[in-house]
């Protein structure tokens, strides 16, 4: 991924609150020429002995990306979080040009499907208890019957990461009026653009004074 120097992470903190935050990603397999694509949901992990960083997630077993990634095993996951267009009309200073505010991650790594019931029954419970709202009154354990038959119908992806490069660019170029009248203008804005803000708060992109 082509990406401007200011707007780079590498670190395993932005690339697990970004995954955290987005949860699908959209799996490729670099197999050649016969290249395969899939959106599905995934979870980040560390292994503290190892140093290891890898992806976790699980696709149907009638998708056949996954029978290329077992021919070839390396792979490409792209996370897209909220973005938005951005007029010349919000900022401050003239002359501007249209642009976009976005946040994405690429992961690179070697991925290895999983067959084992047991995996994929912790790996539900995993998906489900990050996902589902505590006050939804529903659980996996409830449902643990119909989960059980549903099982035979999926597989498993682990991808140990190799590379892991995330793009935010959120305005933090912008001189301090033009990034005031930028935050003001999302925060007022679409659902879209209110992520956007929330975003901006969180990377400490927005003078004390302008948080609401």
């Amino acid at each position: 991924m082509y990406a401007f120097a200011p707007f780079v992470r590498t670190d395993q903190t932005s690339a697990k609150q970004l995954i955290d935050d987005i949860t699908m990603g959209t799996l490729v397999s670099m197999a050649s020429p016969d290249a395969e694509a899939s959106p599905l949901p995934f979870r980040f992990y560390h292994d503290t002995k190892t140093g290891q960083n890898r992806l976790e997630g699980h696709m149907d077993r009638n998708n056949p990306l996954w029978r290329h990634l077992e021919q070839n095993g390396r792979a490409l996951v792209i996370f897209w979080g909220p973005n938005c267009y951005i007029s010349p009309s919000r900022y401050e200073t003239s002359p501007r040009v249209p642009t976009w505010l976005y946040q994405t991650l690429h992961i690179h790594g070697q991925a290895k499907i999983i067959h084992e019931a047991e995996w994929l029954d912790t790996h539900l419970y995993d998906l489900a208890a990050h996902l589902e709202p505590a006050q939804s009154g529903w659980s996996l354990p409830n449902v643990a019957p119909y989960k059980n038959k549903l099982i035979d119908g999926i597989v498993g992806v682990t991808i140990n990461i190799d590379k892991m490069t995330a793009q935010l660019k959120l305005g933090q170029h912008n001189t301090l009026p033009d990034r005031q009248k930028l935050y003001k203008s999302l925060r007022a804005g679409t659902p879209q653009e209110q992520l956007i803000a929330d975003q901006m708060e969180r990377l400490n992109m927005v003078p004390d004074t302008e948080k609401t």
